[in-house]
Order: structure tokens, then C-alpha cells, then sequence
């Protein structure tokens, strides 16, 4: 009789609970890079979705100068490349931004807000007197990337 009961409960719980053979969602262990996030900018997946796979994966992004020049010479739109700095493990650590690495960016057409949160997460070592100024100017860097670039990035 107990056996019955167990068994009675058992398959009432099969049928109220989740269909036969649905399993929890396993946790990815993928690890995204610029490539993952590149082939999914190409496979044209939603922002949102974009978005949110970044923010709740581990990742190795290359966020260097030449790792984001990089992603936006393949599309990868600003507003991920910002959470890709903002979510991104430090690979780039090592790296210190100076007025060339800037002038870079600017060559490539990167964003405006990409190169600022790009400064602003960096190490930097800007030459910052009237020559090294000047060539900034020269080389078209905007007002405000160098108003951070003299605030200290």
C-alpha cells in the first residue's frame, strides 16, 4: 500500500512538473572572445540578446586598442563594445594608452563614447604638453577626448 502511494505521488508529480526528458538549463561554460561576439553580431542576433549573453558569460575579450579597432571594423555596434569594457576580465591590463594609441582609434573612426570608456578604463601615459596637444589636434582627436586625456583619463 505504501508502495502504491510512492508511486501514485510520484507520477502525479511527473504530470503537474515539467513535460518527460525537459531537463533545468544547464550553465554554459562557454567563455565568449571578440570572435564569438563577432559571429554573433554577423548571424545578426538581437542586441538584447547580445546584451545579455555578455553580461551573464565569463569571456577573454581583447579589449586593447587593436582588439577594438578590430571589432569595429566588423560591425560590432558601440553600445557592446562600452558593456564588453565594462564586463570585460582585464586581458588588456598590461596595456597603457598613450596619445598614439588614441590617435589610433581615431584613424579607425571608432566612436566617441567607445574611445572615452576605452580611456577611462586604461592605464594611460599621455604626452600631454603643447606638442604632444598639438599633434592630437592634428590628427583630428575631438575636444572632449582630450579634455578626459587632461583630466587624467
Amino acid at each position: 500500500m505504501v508502495k502504491r502511494i510512492a508511486l501514485v505521488l510520484s507520477l502525479c508529480g511527473l504530470i503537474i512538473g515539467a513535460p518527460l526528458g525537459a531537463q533545468a538549463p544547464a550553465k554554459s561554460s562557454e567563455v565568449l572572445t571578440n570572435q564569438v561576439v563577432i559571429q554573433m553580431v554577423l548571424a545578426k542576433l538581437p542586441k538584447e540578446v547580445l546584451l545579455a549573453k555578455i553580461q551573464s558569460s565569463k569571456n577573454e575579450f581583447d579589449l586593447t586598442t587593436a582588439g577594438l579597432v578590430s571589432l569595429h571594423a566588423n560591425k560590432v555596434p558601440a553600445e557592446i563594445m562600452k558593456v564588453m569594457l565594462a564586463t570585460g576580465t582585464k586581458k588588456s591590463s598590461g596595456e597603457v594608452l598613450t596619445n598614439e594609441s588614441v590617435i589610433q582609434m581615431v584613424t579607425a573612426k571608432l566612436p566617441k563614447d567607445v574611445m572615452l570608456a576605452k580611456i577611462q578604463s586604461s592605464k594611460t601615459n599621455f604626452d600631454i604638453t603643447s606638442a604632444g596637444l598639438m599633434s592630437l589636434n592634428s590628427n583630428k582627436v575631438p575636444k572632449d577626448v582630450l579634455k578626459v586625456m587632461l583630466a587624467g583619463g
